[in-house]
């Protein structure tokens, strides 16, 4: 960094016994006091690296808390590696399927998301709305009786109730905690990322009054007479 090579011996890094982050590698932590800083001069980057790396879904393992500490530290301008022996020797520790791993959480994260408003519907059908992106961190708001479903990247709507109505589709990644920047004169400054912010989209929707056909039979299924009806 700066010209200069900097090694360091890694391991989990606690604050408050929570699991932290380093965010200047250029000094050591110390027994210095430390404050809780402002966060806002965070990079996004950083902070999408911090939830979606180690604790996030299936990234439970020592080389997860690696890759994430690793990412933080590249979105720094600072690049390194790790080694299984101290100053740079023995074998390296290859993470690079965790660093991947981690960068397509929040690849699917960063993804645009985008639908036509205003769709119109037919009372006691079933309506499918497909999406360009999967839905399982969704989750929806309706304010009618209509029943909807996310099922991978669809919304499916069983439309029940004739009227004007708007249903929010809303992001539901869970909170693991606080984001917490602390800060000290002399020390390593120590990043927790416990939560993010879950993105909402709001569309209207209409549900009009259909036709309904009765056909009427006799026992041996031959028709007699239909009716139709508007459904209002």
């Amino acid at each position: 960094y700066n010209g200069i090579q900097y090694w360091g011996q890694m391991a989990y890094i606690f604050m408050d016994s929570k699991l932290s982050y380093c965010v200047d590698i250029t000094k050591n932590i110390t027994n210095d006091s430390y404050t809780i800083s402002d966060i806002e001069n965070i990079s996004d980057d950083i902070m999408l690296y911090g939830y979606f790396g180690y604790g996030y879904s299936d990234n439970i393992t020592f080389n997860d808390y690696l890759a994430t500490q690793k990412l933080i530290w590249k979105s720094l301008g600072v690049d390194v590696y790790y080694t299984t022996l101290s100053n740079g020797n023995g074998n390296r520790i290859n993470v690079d399927e965790n660093v991947e791993s981690i960068k397509k959480y929040v690849g699917e994260y960063n993804l645009s998301f985008s639908l036509v408003s205003d769709f119109k519907f037919e009372v006691g059908n079933t309506e499918t709305i497909n999406t360009d992106r999967p839905l399982d961190n969704f989750i929806v708001d309706n304010n009618g009786n209509n029943d909807f479903q996310l099922i991978n990247n669809e919304i499916v709507i069983n439309t029940n109730l004739i009227g004007e109505y708007s249903f929010k589709l809303k992001e539901n990644y869970l909170s693991r905690g606080e984001n917490k920047l602390y800060t000290a004169n002399n020390s390593q400054t120590i990043l927790q990322v416990g939560n993010l912010y879950n993105k909402e989209y709001v569309y209207n929707y209409s549900v009009r009054g259909g036709i309904l056909e009765v056909n009427i039979t006799n026992s041996v299924g031959e028709p007699l007479d239909k009716n139709i009806f508007n459904v209002i």
